[in-house]
C-alpha cells in the first residue's frame, strides 16, 4: 500500500501597513480570512495590562483611547 503525499506551504507577507498570508494545499493556493479584515489585518497590536491583546483594525480602534499601547510595524 503507497501514501500519497501532499504538499503544504504557508506565506506570511508582514508589510509596514498590512499583513496577509496564504495557504498553499494540493497545488492550489488559498488566501486566509482574517475575522473582521478580510484579505488582509492592519500591521498592528494593542496590548492591555490585565486582558488580552488586540491586532488588527481593534487595535487601532483602542489606540483612540490610549495611544501609548499601540505597537505598529
Amino acid at each position: 500500500m503507497s501514501k500519497q503525499m501532499t504538499s503544504f506551504g504557508i506565506g506570511i507577507d508582514l508589510g509596514d501597513g498590512f499583513t496577509a498570508a496564504t495557504v498553499m494545499a494540493e497545488g492550489r493556493q488559498h488566501c486566509i480570512k482574517f475575522p473582521i479584515d478580510g484579505d488582509e489585518v492592519a500591521s498592528a497590536i494593542w496590548q492591555d495590562d490585565d486582558g488580552p491583546n488586540y491586532v488588527g483594525r481593534e487595535a487601532i480602534n483602542r489606540a483612540y483611547k490610549n495611544p501609548s499601547r499601540l505597537y505598529m510595524h
